[in-house]
Parts: C-alpha cells; structure tokens; sequence
C-alpha cells in the first residue's frame, strides 16, 4: 500500500493504488477508457498539486475533459464497487473524488 493511503477496512486485499488506466490489448496499450469498464473515479478540476497527491496512489492518473470541464481521471472499473473503493481512499485524502459512468 502507498504510504498516506490505507485500505479502507471493508476490502483490505485489495491493491488499490495501482495503474488503472491502461490496459494491453494486444500489441495496442489502451490509455484512458478501456473496454468494459464504463465506471470512471475522477476529481474535478485541472489542479497540478491534486494530479500530484492521486497520482500517489495511481501512477498512470491524468487530466482529461468531457462536456462539463477537465477532471483527473484516477482510474476506471468494471465494477461500480471498485471504483467507490478507490474514490472513498482519495476522499480520505481530501480529494473531490466522485464516481462517474461512462457508458
């Protein structure tokens, strides 16, 4: 686990501070959205120093933008509890983490 970030205690096996926008599809890496995985952890904003402190948990974190602004996009997920898990641990950072769907 990264140091500032606890597993919150529902899920303690789970390794959430990883890269979780990336995935190898072949000989194509895939950066961003991936393919089955519509639930999306986000912080609102562009702000370089919150980028920094999620990218502490999730290296391959960036800034992205959609219709309503640019966000941190800290990872997407299969499920909707995994992504709640990951955004419940950037909260506890002081972070605007939400979890959004992309369909």
């Amino acid at each position: 686990m990264t140091p500032g970030f606890a597993a919150p205690p529902a899920a303690p096996w789970i390794n959430i501070c990883d890269r979780h926008n990336t995935a190898q599809v072949g000989s194509v890496t895939m950066i961003g959205r991936l393919p089955g995985a519509p639930y999306a952890v986000v912080v609102p904003g562009e702000n370089p120093e919150a980028l920094a402190l999620v990218r502490q948990c999730v290296p391959d974190a960036f800034i992205s933008k959609i219709r309503r602004g640019k966000y941190i996009q800290a990872g997407v997920f299969r499920d909707r509890a995994t992504a709640e898990y990951l955004s419940v641990v950037l909260r506890e950072q002081n972070l605007d983490a939400r979890v959004i769907y992309l369909p």
